[in-house]
């Protein structure tokens, strides 16, 4: 089975997520991790613990509709190549366009990590407002299609 993990930042797969890639390598998964490239030491990384890098444009920290467009985009292309069977995305744009992406490519196991509420969730005025009530509606849409709430594994995935 083929795992795509999609993350907004490259070095998170060996800071958070090296034991479920490890786990999920023993089990027999090809596992391919996609994100920014934002350091060069990640795809070595990675490749030791026996994963694959595929980098991804992410604006982390811009609202910009042409840059998350170009995340989408960029997104759907990993999904047709890749062909997955299972995409797991984590944090607040992996979530909301990785999701998106796998369920439009046809990717029939979709799970969704929802890590913290994120900066938007700070803001103040009517800004961080705004900002909280897109981030609330554009969550409910990925999260409400994936298969469950959290990964489990089940059927095929136990191995």
């Amino acid at each position: 089975m083929k795992i795509v993990l999609i993350a907004g930042l490259d070095r998170s797969f060996l800071i958070f997520r090296k034991e479920l890639i490890q786990a999920m390598r023993q089990l027999g998964h090809e596992v391919v991790c996609a994100a920014p490239a934002e350091h060069d030491d990640v795809p070595p990384a990675l490749a030791q613990i026996g994963a694959r890098f595929v980098p991804v444009p992410f604006a982390r920290a811009s609202i910009s509709p042409w840059a998350d467009l170009c995340t989408w985009r960029a997104l759907v292309a990993v999904c047709r190549r890749e062909q997955p069977d299972v995409v797991l995305s984590y944090t607040i744009k992996p979530v909301i366009y990785g999701t998106a992406a796998a369920a439009w490519t046809g990717v029939r196991m979709r799970y969704a990590l929802i890590t913290g509420l994120g900066s938007a969730f700070f803001m103040q005025g009517w800004k961080g407002r705004g900002l909280r009530f897109a981030v609330e509606h554009l969550y409910r849409r990925p999260v409400h299609h994936c298969g469950r709430s959290r990964f489990e594994p089940h059927g095929d995935c136990a191995g």
